[in-house]
């Protein structure tokens, strides 16, 4: 195996990580179980990330961690879904959502909290992230400051 810069480069650049070892299609559009674990992987991941920064919680010293959401180590437990599975519960948010942006009043500013109340089950909130700080600032104000 040469092991020259210039080969180096060209392995990493090449056309031959884009397609499919098994199938000779491109990764991007096969199906076969290794290439489309890779992308379900990777799509994880980046949701991960996401909710890291949106949560603003400190990276984790070994880049291994932020893989495991029960590895992280922050003050509240998070569990990150993305992709078809969560279709289901954006759909019904975004139906809330325009129903209460139909009926707020002009002037109305106060952020949007999505409540879901399951039979037998806990309560649940969904707040979406561009309305996370002014959630939790409207409920220390409304708690008396204190959270």
């Amino acid at each position: 195996m040469d092991l020259s810069k210039q080969a180096q480069i060209d392995r990493a650049t090449s056309r031959s990580r884009r397609i499919c070892p098994d199938t000779g299609k491109a990764r991007k559009d096969c199906v076969c179980w290794s290439c489309r674990n890779s992308r379900n992987s990777r799509r994880g991941k980046a949701g991960q990330r996401q909710a890291r920064t949106a949560l603003r919680l400190a990276p984790e010293q070994f880049r291994s961690r932020e893989g495991n959401e029960e590895a992280w180590r922050a003050r509240v437990r998070v569990e990150v879904k993305s992709g078809a599975q969560v279709g289901p519960i954006a759909t019904r948010y975004v139906e809330a959502r325009n129903q209460s942006d139909a009926h707020r009043a002009i002037g109305d500013l106060r952020p949007f909290i999505f409540a879901v109340v399951p039979d037998g089950s806990d309560e649940l909130l969904v707040i979406a992230k561009r309305d996370l700080y002014a959630v939790v600032e409207a409920l220390v104000e409304e708690w008396g400051g204190t959270a």
